[in-house]
């Protein structure tokens, strides 16, 4: 079995499946010692390769944890979404002309994208966080919503302070 050494992944250490004996071949003793130079990086690459591990369980005790309760109807999202974003440009072109309707478009084809198509823009995503970690679907999913939404909670927020205001004490 091969594994990695760091997690700068620079020397694979063998280890025998049958009795546990990791063997290195030639010079890579020398790669490791020279990797590491100081007890502080010893300590950073240890904590690394800990938090990427941390990271995947968690990941997936909260997938458990979430399994069933957190609603991934793609259809449903898709045509939600688009609903959302077909309200935007409606009423930014109706308010502001054209040129803000596409700003708009711009600003919300990335969201869209997310909730419509979580698990393909989450394997994008994926190589950016390191060959370990994973975008689970329903955490791009998430976030999509969440960028798509914003706008609506802030002109509720506005709403709700305006409304305040005028009411009196």
């Amino acid at each position: 079995m091969r594994h990695f050494f760091s997690a700068r992944r620079a020397v694979t250490v063998d280890e025998c499946p049958t009795c546990a004996g990791v063997w290195l071949d030639a010079g890579e003793l020398a790669q490791i010692l020279l990797e590491f130079p100081s007890a502080e990086a010893r300590r950073q690459s240890a904590h690394a390769v800990l938090e990427e591990t941390l990271v995947d369980d968690r990941m997936a005790l909260l997938g458990k944890q979430f399994q069933g309760q957190l609603p991934l109807n793609l259809a449903r999202s898709r045509l939600m979404s688009s609903l959302l974003v077909a309200f935007y440009l409606v009423f930014a072109v109706e308010t502001a002309g054209a040129s803000a309707g596409l700003r708009v478009l711009l600003l919300c084809i990335t969201p869209w994208a997310c909730v419509s198509f979580p698990e393909a823009l989450g394997a994008l995503i994926s190589p950016i966080l390191g060959p370990a970690r994973r975008s689970p679907p329903r955490f791009v999913w998430f976030f999509g919503w969440l960028a798509l939404a914003l706008p609506l909670i802030q002109v509720v927020i506005v709403l709700l302070e305006t409304a305040g205001r005028s009411w009196p004490n």
